[in-house]
Formats: C-alpha cells, structure tokens, sequence
C-alpha cells in the first residue's frame, strides 16, 4: 500500500487553469496564427478585439457578396435585352429578305393576309 502511495500522482485536482504557451512549441504555425496573452484578463480583451474583427470581415464580405449578385443580375438582364433586340432585328431582316411573295396577298407594310 506504501508503495502505491509513493507512485500517486500528486497534481493539484482541478488542474489549474493554463494557456496555450507558443513559445513552448518548436513546429512552425502558420498565417493565422495569433499568440494570445497569458494573462487571463488580457487574453480575454484580445479575443473580444479578434471576435470583433471576424464579424467586421464577414459583413463586408456579405456586403461584397451582394454587391457582387446584383451586378450580375443586371449584367443579365442586360444580356437578355440585347438577345431579344437581336432576335427583332433578325426576325425583321429575315421578312425584309422574303420580298415580295408572288401575289400570295400577303402586304408587308399593312401586316395581313
């Protein structure tokens, strides 16, 4: 039983409460990486700061995002005006181009049969 108590381990119960240390790691950390503080208060106030960045980045990217479908969506409608400006044009040439039909009784300019 002796024995067994010398081999007990001896932390504290809870652990107490640790930070990540970076300088402790000897891998290397990528871009975004970012070394919080130590210091428990500190640490807070720079994650509140990182927090805060995050949602300014991603309602500018939404906003950007937007910004970006309507251009597409005019640029498409632009698109689809043209087609049928075209496709006006194209029927208007192709009736130009059929002349006069040979009496049928068709009258281009009055547009009845």
């Amino acid at each position: 039983m002796e024995h067994i108590a010398k081999t007990r381990d001896r932390t504290p119960t809870p652990p107490p409460d640790t930070y990540y240390d970076a300088e402790a790691e000897v891998r290397t950390r990528g871009t975004g990486f970012y070394a919080f503080s130590k210091d428990g208060a500190a640490r807070e106030e720079e994650m509140e700061e990182l927090m805060k960045a995050r949602k300014e980045t991603l309602g500018e990217r939404d906003a950007a995002t937007k910004k970006k479908s309507a251009r597409e969506k005019a640029k498409e409608e632009r698109r689809r005006k043209i087609e049928e400006l075209r496709s006006k044009r194209r029927a208007e040439e192709f009736l130009n181009g059929l002349g006069d039909l040979g009496g049928i009784g068709y009258d281009a300019g009055k547009g009845e049969g």
